[in-house]
C-alpha cells in the first residue's frame, strides 16, 4: 500500500511542490529539499525525474552513501560524471569541474542525510560554493550540472544555507493538504464504488493523519474498529518514531504559543523555533486545520480528547449531511402521502418553536417529533417500519450535536437500515 502512497500523492497537492522544484531547477538553482520523516525521497525523485525528462531535460543521480571521505567533493563527483582529469587531480578547483564538456543539466543528490555531520557540511558547503560559480560562467544556460538534494528534516538548521539566488532551501510543509489525504484515499480503495468503508476512511484519515503519509497507511484498518483501535495504532506510531515525551511536551507548549494559521492566502512559513518539531514529525501542516501537534503525539501526552475531536470532525462531515438527507427524504414522503399538515394534524411537536416552525414548512419537522408520531400515531402504521431508520438518525445526531465522535459500526447501523427501506426520494 505505501508504494500506492508514494506514486499517487505526485499527482494530486505534492504535485504543485514537484513543479516548483522542477521550476527552479530550469532556472538553473541548485535546490535543497527538506523533508520529513514520512517522505520517500526515492519516489519524490522519480516524480521530479519524470516531469524533466518529459521536457528533455538530461539528468543523472549519484550515491553519497558511496562518498570516500575525505575526498574532495567535487572530485568525487567528477569521478562519477566520468570527468577524470578533474577527479585524479585534487589541485584543481570547482571552476574546473565546471567548464567541462558533456555533464549531465541536473543531478540528484541521494544519501547526503546518511553522512556523518563533518561529511555533511562539507556537502553543503560545495553546495554553496557550486552555486558562486553561477557567477562565472558567461552563458546561465552553460552553467551545468544543477544539483538537487533531499535533506532530512532533523538537520533543517543547516538547510537555512539555501538562501542564494542560485541555492534555495524549499520545505515540504503543506505540500499535501487534508483533501489531497481524501482524495488519496478514495485512490487507493480497493473497491471503486463508493462504500461505508471508503468513505468513512476517507473522512476520519485525513482528520486524524492529515499529511502524515506513514499515519494514512497505519491507520487503514484501525479507524473501522472501536476507539480504542485508532488510539492504539497511533501510541505505536508514536513509539516507532522514538519521540520523547519531554520533547512533545516542549513542542506542545512552543506551538500554544503560536497564533492559530490556516493558510488561506499561499504557503506557510512555519516559525523557526517550530522547524525542528516538524522535521521530527511532530507537527501536522495543512491549509484546512493550520499547524496542529500529531495526533500520535497527542496520544502519547494523554491529550486523548483532542483526538476524539479529530475523531468528531471527520464523522459530523462525513454523517450530519447524510442524517439531514434522510429527514427531508421522509418529510417528502409524508408530506406526498398525508399533505403539508402532517406533523401537527394529528398530533403536535411537544417543542413550542418547533410546533410554529412546521406549520410554515413540515420539512422543519425533526426526528424527535417524527418518532414520536410513528410510534404512537395509528395514522403512520404504514410507515412504522422507518422507526429503526429514525431511531439510528436521532442517536447519531445527538452524540455528534453534543461533540462525541461515534463508532463505525453505529453509521453501519443506519447505513444497512437506510438501504432496508430503500431510496426514500
Amino acid at each position: 500500500m505505501r508504494t500506492i502512497l508514494d506514486n499517487m500523492i505526485y499527482r494530486l497537492g505534492a504535485k504543485r511542490f514537484v513543479d516548483q522544484v522542477v521550476d527552479d531547477l530550469l532556472q538553473r538553482r541548485n535546490v535543497i529539499l527538506v523533508i520529513t520523516p514520512d517522505v520517500n525521497p526515492r519516489a519524490m525523485w522519480a516524480a521530479i525525474r519524470g516531469e524533466l525528462c518529459w521536457r528533455g531535460v538530461d539528468v543523472d543521480e549519484i550515491e553519497l552513501e558511496e562518498y570516500p571521505s575525505p575526498q574532495p567533493a567535487h572530485c568525487f563527483l567528477a569521478g562519477r560524471l566520468g570527468v577524470r582529469r578533474v577527479a585524479e587531480n585534487n589541485s584543481l578547483a570547482l571552476t574546473d569541474l565546471a567548464a567541462s564538456l558533456n555533464l549531465p543539466e541536473i543531478v540528484w543528490l541521494h544519501g547526503i542525510s546518511t553522512l556523518p555531520s563533518k561529511d555533511r557540511q562539507l556537502w553543503l558547503e560545495f553546495l554553496e560554493n557550486w552555486a558562486k560559480v553561477a557567477s562565472l560562467v558567461e552563458e546561465l544556460k552553460r552553467y551545468r550540472p544543477v544539483f538537487c538534494v533531499p535533506f532530512s528534516g532533523a538537520y533543517a538548521a543547516e538547510a537555512a544555507r539555501g538562501n542564494d539566488l542560485r541555492l534555495v532551501a524549499r520545505y515540504w510543509w503543506t505540500a499535501l493538504s487534508a483533501l489531497d489525504t481524501r482524495l488519496l484515499c478514495r485512490l487507493v480503495c480497493d473497491d471503486s464504488s463508493l462504500t461505508p468503508k471508503a468513505m468513512w476512511r476517507e473522512n476520519l484519515i485525513p482528520s486524524i493523519a492529515a499529511s502524515d503519509l506513514d499515519l494514512v497507511e497505519i491507520l487503514w484498518e484501525p479507524v473501522l474498529e472501536a476507539e480504542e483501535g485508532v488510539f492504539s495504532a497511533l501510541r505505536d506510531h508514536a513509539k516507532r518514531r522514538q519521540w520523547k515525551e519531554e520533547y512533545v511536551e516542549s513542542c506542545s507548549r512552543d506551538l500554544g504559543n503560536v497564533p492559530h494559521v490556516r493558510v488561506d492566502e499561499g504557503p506557510i512559513d512555519l516559525p523557526e523555533r517550530l522547524i525542528p518539531y516538524w522535521a521530527a514529525g511532530l507537527l501536522q501542516v495543512t491549509p484546512e486545520h493550520g499547524i496542529e501537534l500529531n495526533s500520535a503525539a497527542l496520544c502519547m501526552v494523554s491529550r486523548d480528547a483532542e483526538v476524539r475531536h479529530r475523531l468528531w470532525r471527520g464523522q459530523a462531515t462525513l454523517i450530519l449531511p447524510v442524517l439531514d438527507e434522510t429527514r427531508l427524504s421522509i418529510c417528502r414522503r409524508l408530506t406526498l402521502a398525508y399533505g403539508a399538515d402532517w406533523p401537527y394534524q394529528w398530533m403536535k411537536p411537544r417543542d413550542e418553536e418547533e410546533a410554529e416552525a412546521v406549520r410554515e414548512d413540515p420539512f422543519a419537522c425533526q426526528f424527535g417529533h417524527l418518532e414520536t408520531l410513528l410510534r404512537n400515531c395509528r395514522k403512520f402504521e404504514s410507515e412504522r417500519h422507518w422507526l429503526g431508520l429514525i431511531e439510528q438518525a436521532r442517536f447519531l445526531r445527538n452524540e455528534l450535536a453534543h461533540y462525541r465522535p461515534v463508532h463505525f459500526t453505529d453509521f453501519i447501523r443506519f447505513w444497512e437500515l437506510s438501504q432496508e427501506i430503500g431510496n426514500t426520494n
